[in-house]
């Protein structure tokens, strides 16, 4: 609001993107008189507690993924029981590291141990990616019939250091997010029981919080936003973090 009146705009248009939307939105929620409409892609509303479900969506994206490829003729020919052979090799990855030919250049100086949750993350970065998603039940078969040179390509790609400014990650998610949400629905999302690896799509974990003593956000945060402001809202249909629904109840 006050890079607005800096610039003189009487009013702006605002667009938005994951993380971005939840910005714009407490724009609406404080600062309205100053928006003449929002673009809010992939949501992420205030409402939610997104730690609470982190994996859960995830999971949603993936079984788009099997039951698209299962109804699909040419890809359920080739790759039939994709569900069942992705189980398969995230089980095999949990008790043996898979042998990816990776070098230390390619995980930022660490060496490479690509277990169950490695392999998961790396078809999670393909979700994000539309051109890439056709090619995951690919991906997956050729690696579970033990073929990894996809797989390790797509593993390459999501190793290495994070370019996350985590420091500002933290102060503003353990003040705005987690003292709303259930840390015993978080600690659910990351159970090796969901056959994921016990992948950790989480924000920022409650441990972190309780370190970090951030200062709570007004519980004002975490309630929903009205606006008469015009508002465009998209959602992908793959989307692994913030599903089709949470733009519908937006």
């Amino acid at each position: 609001e006050d890079l607005r009146q800096a610039l003189g705009y009487e009013k702006w248009n605002l667009l938005s993107l994951s993380y971005g939307t939840r910005v714009v939105l407490s724009v609406l929620r404080r600062h309205p008189a100053g928006v003449r409409s929002v673009v809010l892609d992939s949501v992420l509303p205030p409402d939610v507690n997104f730690d609470e479900v982190a994996t859960s969506n995830l999971e949603r994206a993936l079984n788009l993924v099997f039951d698209g490829c299962a109804i699909d003729r040419d890809c359920g020919a080739a790759y039939p029981d994709l569900r069942r052979r992705f189980a398969e090799l995230i089980a095999r990855a949990d008790r043996q590291p898979l042998p990816l030919a990776l070098s230390d250049s390619d995980t930022g100086g660490s060496p490479a141990v690509i277990r169950g949750a490695e392999v998961v993350a790396a078809v999670y970065a393909a979700l994000h990616d539309p051109q890439m998603i056709p090619q995951i039940p690919r991906i997956i078969d050729s690696a579970a019939a033990g073929n990894y040179e996809e797989l390790t390509s797509l593993v390459k790609g999501n190793q290495g250091p994070s370019s996350m400014a985590w420091g500002l990650r933290y102060s503003v998610w353990c003040a705005d997010e987690a003292p709303f949400e259930d840390p015993e629905r978080i600690a659910d999302q990351i159970s090796l029981a969901r056959g994921l690896g016990g992948i950790d799509e989480g924000t920022a974990p409650p441990e972190v919080c309780r370190a970090w003593r951030s200062i709570p956000a007004p519980a004002m945060e975490s309630a929903p936003v009205k606006s008469d402001v015009p508002a465009l809202i998209f959602a992908g249909e793959f989307d692994p973090d913030t599903p089709p629904d949470w733009g519908r109840q937006l």
